[in-house]
């Protein structure tokens, strides 16, 4: 529930909490993967609107 709420905030601050739900950007960012081989983490390609997403919510997961 935590969490929900601190996406919900995130959305509104963004002005984007018309266009997206808390699951809506779940959604969108589990498209990206993290692939690990013994010492390295690979990040899977990442589509734009993810990163755009990430860039507007001010995030910085990727």
């Amino acid at each position: 529930m935590y969490g929900y709420s601190r996406l919900e905030n995130k959305l509104k601050e963004a002005g984007l909490s018309r266009k997206f739900s808390p699951m809506d950007l779940l959604e969108e960012f589990s498209k990206v993967y993290i692939l690990t081989d013994d010492d390295r983490e690979i990040i899977s390609e990442i589509p734009g609107k993810v990163a755009e997403l990430d860039k507007r919510l001010g995030i910085r997961c990727l």
